[in-house]
């Protein structure tokens, strides 16, 4: 029994069963970013946007603490979970359906946040051309806070001893306030190591009363960038007074950092 049409074209995996997952299994995954968001956001004054906000895993809670933020997606899918989630908490928020590339907005915005997109199912091209469109949308002054997983080209493609894995025999697996369970299990299909570019293949499965009814298969490109790179590109976006610090901490990176938050001024 299909619930969901499958989704095998396009660029990212945010969609159907995924989109689901995240709409249903995000409320408590890393606490401390909202904690974080919201301290840095509050030092740096409003109106915000949340681009890349998913379901509103940051959005919402951010919302509810008192600040005027609104949220863009590539994913209709997952945006409705998100509108779901607002409507469901008594708010107005105002979620816009666009990929960070296009970004087309009415207004500008004094702090623009990402966490958790940046490089997500594009390219160089068009991973720069979105921190372009943030600049455009800050105010004068305004300031970009992201997140990112800094690597290593040769790093990465020493992962890789085949051009294509194999499924693993598990997944993550949860249950669904509905009782039924979506499990997930992802695997990597190439690397090329000139451009840092990796594909890699979700599966989603969902079973009710222990029996698969739906499986979707998605296929995402990630690219994969040192902290060199991701500097170099906000310079080139127009960002000025560029900081780099350890996770979700004030210290400033000495290099194989896991995450690492960048700020850059318009």
């Amino acid at each position: 029994m299909d619930l969901y049409p499958d989704r095998t074209d396009t660029t990212t995996w945010h969609y159907g069963l995924i989109a689901r997952w995240w709409g249903e299994f995000n409320d408590t995954w890393e606490i401390d970013d909202i904690d974080y968001f919201h301290r840095a956001i509050t030092a740096q004054g409003g109106p915000v946007l949340d681009v890349g906000c998913g379901t509103g895993r940051l959005t919402i809670p951010l919302s509810i603490a008192g600040l005027e933020i609104e949220g863009t997606d590539v994913s209709g899918d997952m945006l409705d979970w998100a509108r779901k989630r607002s409507k469901s908490n008594n708010l107005n928020i105002k979620f816009h359906e666009q990929a960070t590339q296009e970004l087309t907005l009415p207004r500008k915005y004094q702090t623009i946040i990402m966490c958790g997109a940046f490089g997500l199912g594009g390219n160089r091209a068009t991973d720069l051309e979105g921190l372009k469109r943030i600049h455009a949308h800050l105010r004068p002054g305004g300031t970009f806070i992201m997140d990112h997983y800094p690597t290593n080209g040769e790093d990465l493609a020493s992962r890789f001893t085949t051009a294509e894995q194999s499924w693993p025999d598990s997944g993550d697996r949860k249950r669904a306030v509905d009782g039924d369970d979506i499990e997930l299990k992802t695997r990597s299909l190439d690397f090329d190591a000139k451009t840092g570019s990796e594909t890699r293949e979700i599966m989603a499965l969902l079973y009710r009363n222990n029996q698969e009814i739906q499986r979707q298969i998605f296929t995402l490109k990630i690219g994969h960038y040192s902290v060199d790179d991701v500097e170099s590109m906000l310079r080139t976006a127009g960002f000025d007074e560029l900081q780099a610090t350890v996770g979700l901490t004030d210290l400033p990176p000495k290099g194989k950092e896991r995450r690492i938050v960048l700020r850059g001024v318009a």
